[in-house]
């Protein structure tokens, strides 16, 4: 795992309309990149994030 990685966090939300939207977030609190989209399934939103770089917690248990 890269040094970046351990780092950040990645943070997925709900915006005000229902649909989802991440973030990956440094440790400071301040924002590296968002999703340029929202999705409506959570799941096309975690795909979009991995496209960005996001390992899964079961990933990285089996990295």
């Amino acid at each position: 795992m890269n040094q970046v990685q351990d780092e950040t966090y990645w943070k997925f939300y709900n915006t005000a309309n229902g649909q989802w939207r991440w973030c990956q977030v440094e440790s400071t609190g301040y924002i590296i990149c968002c999703s340029g989209a929202t999705f409506r399934q959570r799941a096309d939103c975690i795909r979009d994030a991995q496209a960005h770089g996001y390992e899964s917690p079961l990933e990285l248990s089996h990295a």
